[in-house]
């Protein structure tokens, strides 16, 4: 069930399970207690010999790893926010902008009218059009009002399992009661009778469910009436109570065992949109009224009604709970007009932040710069939520500063009430953010009609505030739009503010903000560039040209340059998650972190796709139906990334006993072209942990040969424990995917190992594996 109204602490939160993992919850690992399972002597006919050549430097910028490299990017793509949120019941307060009525049914002698001229709000001047919409049931005896669920995410109930059905209902002289009812039309799975008592006020009712049966297939919600008369109902929902923070555990505990460093939300082009009716609009995601305030234009207003608790009557006061935020249609929804697609909100941005503070993640948002998306659209102006245009949304990333880190005791009349927006709704301290995106995929125009007036107002703000964050900036949509410096080849972003430096508005390229950089690509154009930040410029040598980089999207595939769309082969789960993408993501991933100085971010995208075969986006880190979710390759390879990152980088060299690295040679389509690469198979990158002093050294093998490497560690100017431990995934298939049916393709092997020889350790580094080893110091 979510819990809108939190505590500052959340002490309470369950740490999840590690039963998708290597380190259950990312905690830092504990080499005391190690069991050794052998001895790692260096081979006297290795393959490779991989040396650090250097000590620890904790000072020259460039030998620096950003603390943040590997996270998460969540958009709600795929239907995602609905196999995530605990709610199981779809267009709850009849808000769908399609047809308010989509997804539920009067049946048996019951007749649904949607209205708008009774709301549930007393003080409706202070919601102005927010949840206009109610439902009127006119019944028989015997009437059912039913709800379908979502298409993508059907409804699931588990025996054992708890359900709170709330529901604001308007009773007027009807006294009969209500069922609840989960049900196949064959068994009934779940059942709850509650009285109801004549009103002519909103009165919001409250039961639990509890589950009988287990059964995800051809579900329907039922509220059965047990006498004949007229009643009101909005903001129905059932909520799982299997969740944490709202979110459904089984997806929660996927997220949280990856150990992501930062977490941003919520797109993608869904921050975009077409129109002014169909972008992510935070401020709605949190229950925000367009009604002014003494000291903003938007207001969170205080929500007062009367609670029905299973009998137990009281008054409740609270501030943004989901009966008070207005839907958007969801920009991915054009694509298949059958299939349910609303913004509804259930999760919004208090909800993320709730979540990326539970993941120990900092929050990245991504807000609307003032245009609609480029790529599916014209890309026009928005009017915003007051008609002003890019000053709108200029406000509303202010706000959302303030919303975020504002204080409550702030002089600054505007940051104290947002700050005070968070307290009401249960958060009085501020949330871990450092990044803000100002629109997504974005080019041309972009940046001198709308980025640029969101640094010249943040350059001239008096509240040191908005200074604390550093603003991310689009790159346009693909690697060709990146900086390339092999072929002398500037980057979308880097070009603006090149122009933007010859005005004199900012002294350095790195003023202008971090670089969002996206590229989805054939799994060997990762394998070909995984120096490509090795040529950028530096802090240390270049601090005027330098600047940073976000890899904010990325994933590979096995036959195309770019996830498609509109061909039918984006509808099937798994066919481009197959282990080869898997393991040149992993190569690529080894340039992120030897340029972590550079690349201060990364984030494979998207995080979810649906095994119902409903997707807009067909290459995904995860699979989901309503009570599983299927790990693919990729996602192990992030995981042991996130879990094994260092923070500072170690000199080192590598020589092939054969005199140089070993290659494979790959015929293949990239689109419509065959395309013939020879490209390398060994890649990797050396490190050091801050906090445990481990040395990690991550190696990648992608290629069909098994490799003896000794790992010359005693020339790193540091002690050695003697001990140290190995990860490794591997398949011997690289078109290996995971199913449902047949589980992971890959999995974490873990042992530890002493025996070294002269402080080199000898690791075999199998055919087509990712390998992580931390060398203990301490």
């Amino acid at each position: 069930m979510k819990k809108k109204f939190f505590a500052t602490c959340l002490a309470g939160a369950l740490c999840a399970s590690a039963i998708f993992g290597i380190v259950g919850c990312g905690e830092k690992e504990q080499p005391d207690n190690e069991k050794i399972d052998g001895q790692a002597p260096a081979f006297s006919d290795a393959d490779v010999t991989l040396s650090l050549t250097g000590g620890i430097d904790k000072t020259t910028a460039s030998r620096q790893i950003s603390s943040d490299l590997f996270g998460l990017f969540l958009e709600d793509i795929n239907y995602a926010s609905y196999a995530l949120d605990d709610n199981l019941i779809a267009n709850g307060s009849f808000e769908n902008s399609a047809s308010k009525s989509d997804r539920w049914r009067a049946e048996s002698g019951a007749k649904l009218t949607v209205k708008n001229t009774d709301g549930i709000f007393k003080n409706r001047s202070a919601f102005g059009d927010v949840n206009l919409d109610y439902a009127e049931i006119v019944t028989s005896a015997g009437g059912e009002l039913n709800n379908l669920g979502y298409q993508a995410a059907p409804i699931a109930v588990k025996e054992g399992v708890d359900y709170v059905f709330s529901a604001f209902i308007k009773t007027g002289s009807y006294s009969d009661g209500l069922t609840i009812e989960v049900t196949d039309g064959t068994i009934v799975y779940a059942t709850k009778d509650i009285s109801l008592a004549p009103s002519t006020e909103w009165v919001k009712y409250q039961t639990t469910v509890n589950a009988t049966g287990t059964c995800s297939k051809d579900l329907v919600i039922k509220l059965k009436f047990k006498g004949a008369g007229t009643v009101l109902l909005d903001s129905i929902q059932f909520e799982t109570t299997d969740s944490t923070l709202g979110f459904k555990n089984y997806l929660y505990d996927a997220i949280k065992n990856l150990s992501p460093a930062f977490f941003r939300f919520p797109g993608g082009c869904i921050i975009e949109g077409l129109d002014d009716s169909s972008y992510y609009d935070w401020k709605n995601s949190i229950g925000a009224s367009k009604v002014a305030g003494e000291h903003s234009a938007d207001t969170v207003p205080e929500f007062v009604y009367t609670l029905n608790h299973d009998g137990q009557i009281s008054e409740q006061r609270t501030y943004g709970e989901q009966a008070t935020r207005s839907y958007n249609m969801d920009i991915w929804g054009k694509y298949d007009k059958t299939t349910y697609y609303q913004m509804e909100y259930g999760i919004g941005f208090y909800e993320y932040f709730l979540l990326c503070e539970s993941l120990g993640a900092k929050a990245i948002p991504v807000l609307n710069c003032g245009k609609a998306c480029q790529g599916q659209s014209a890309g026009l102006p928005l009017n915003g939520r007051h008609g002003n245009k890019v000053n709108d949304f200029i406000q509303d990333a202010k706000d959302l500063i303030c919303f975020a880190k504002g204080s409550v005791n702030s002089s600054d009349p505007n940051e104290k009430y947002w700050a005070q927006v968070r307290a009401n709704m249960g958060h009085p301290e501020p949330f871990d953010m450092d990044y803000v995106g100002i629109g997504n995929e974005q080019w041309g125009d972009y940046y001198s009609n709308f980025y640029e007036k969101f640094l010249n107002e943040f350059a001239f703000e008096s509240n040191k505030l908005y200074g604390s964050v550093k603003i991310i900036v689009g790159n346009c949509t693909m690697f060709e739009h990146c900086e390339l410096p092999s072929a002398n080849r500037k980057g979308a972003a880097q070009t603006a503010a090149i122009a933007y430096k010859k005005q004199g508005k900012i002294s350095s390229i790195a003023e202008y903000g971090v670089h969002d950089q996206h590229y989805y690509m054939n799994y060997t154009d990762f394998l070909a560039n995984t120096k490509l930040y090795d040529d950028y410029k530096r802090a240390d040598t270049d601090p005027n040209d330098y600047y940073e980089v976000f890899v904010g999207e990325y994933s590979a595939n096995s036959a195309i340059p770019r996830s498609p769309v509109s061909d039918e082969g984006a509808r099937y789960p798994y066919t481009e998650n197959s282990w080869i993408t898997a393991l040149s993501e992993a190569a690529m991933m080894t340039g992120f972190e030897r340029n972590g100085d550079i690349v201060k971010l990364a984030a494979y995208a998207p995080m979810f796709g649906n095994l119902a075969r409903k997707n807009q986006w067909g290459v995904n880190m995860m699979f989901f139906d309503s009570t599983n979710v299927v790990l693919t390759p990729n996602y192990y390879v992030q995981q042991l990334f996130m879990q094994n990152a260092g923070d500072h980088k170690l000199e080192s060299s590598v020589s092939f006993a054969s005199g140089s690295a070993p290659q494979t040679t790959y015929n293949g389509a990239k689109g419509a072209q065959v395309i013939s690469r020879t490209l390398d198979d060994f890649y990797y990158v050396a490190s050091a942990d801050e906090e445990t002093g481990d040395l990690i050294v991550k190696i990648v093998n992608a290629g069909a040969t098994e490799m003896k490497l000794n790992l010359n560690v005693g020339t790193s100017g540091v002690k050695l424990r003697g001990t140290a431990k190995i990860v490794t995934l591997q398949n011997g298939k690289t078109n290996a995917v995971s199913t449902l049916a047949d589980g992971s393709a890959v999995y974490p092997a873990t042992r530890v190992v002493d025996g070294f020889t002269d402080n080199t350790l000898g690791v075999t580094v199998e055919p087509y594996s990712v390998t992580a080893v931390r060398v203990r110091t301490k």
